[in-house]
């Protein structure tokens, strides 16, 4: 489980978020939410220890970040930032980067990584692409390999930053159900995401974010029922039954 507590963190003299609070459970995806600029990704900056802390703190299973190495939090926490380049790098090789925090001395990878890379590159569609450099492939297909780097860690919780940015609708479908299997596993997701519609659907937990502070946590069909979101994006969000389930739309 990943807590956040009463946290506050910023860039020079100021705080870009403040005194934020909630819980990320394992099973579940936990989806935040708001306006550009309310500080959403220096929150999750803050929350892997990359920003550090003006306050508050964050654990994982009930262990403070603040005692622990840089690696061993890497083996609690991946995170996927957004906006990453192309290195020259394979796709192979990208993907196994995500064991480097799990190697000892000497750095060496074992067959174990070797294997744990290989099952997630099938998984994502890309092990035709193992040895295809990362400059040649397209934006969604880069960010495919980004999140396989990410899953190949096998952390207990999973943070990714606007995971579906080039993403076409077939991928952000294929994407919606491989974070719903991890949650399944009992990993606890926490993402961030632009498309309301989308995070609505797939989460089992809103955190909706304005101007730094948490302003509404909550089932998505509490959030929908809260006026959150029409005071925030000026939209309301309705259901309708369908014979496919439950869809959302916009009411305006």
């Amino acid at each position: 489980m990943l807590e956040i507590r009463n946290l506050s963190a910023g860039y020079g003299h100021g705080d870009v978020i403040a005194e934020v609070s909630f819980t990320a459970k394992r099973g579940e995806i936990t989806t935040i939410i708001g306006k550009n600029g309310c500080g959403k990704t220096t929150l999750l900056k803050a929350v892997t220890g990359m920003l550090p802390h003006r306050s508050g703190d964050v654990l994982v299973d009930g262990v403070s970040i603040a005692a622990l190495s840089t690696a061993k939090r890497a083996q609690l926490m991946s995170y996927l930032a957004q906006g990453r380049g192309a290195p020259e790098i394979t796709v192979g090789r990208m993907v196994l980067h995500g064991r480097f925090s799990h190697l000892g001395y000497p750095r060496r990878y074992s067959k174990k990584d070797y294997a744990i890379a290989a099952e997630v590159m099938e998984q994502m569609g890309l092990t035709a692409l193992a040895y295809t450099p990362m400059s040649q492939l397209s934006g969604g297909m880069r960010q495919k390999v980004y999140i396989a780097m990410a899953l190949a860690q096998q952390t207990p919780v999973v943070l990714m930053d606007e995971p579906t940015t080039y993403l076409d609708i077939a991928q952000q479908l294929s994407f919606g159900d491989m974070v719903g299997d991890l949650a399944q596993q009992g990993k606890a997701v926490l993402l961030v995401l632009h498309d309301l519609l989308f995070a609505l659907r797939i989460s089992h937990r809103i955190v909706v974010m304005d101007g730094g502070r948490v302003v509404a946590c909550g089932t998505p069909e509490e959030i929908m029922a809260s006026g959150v979101l029409e005071r925030l994006y000026g939209v309301v969000v309705k259901s309708v039954e369908t014979e496919q389930g439950i869809r959302l739309y916009y009411d305006v």
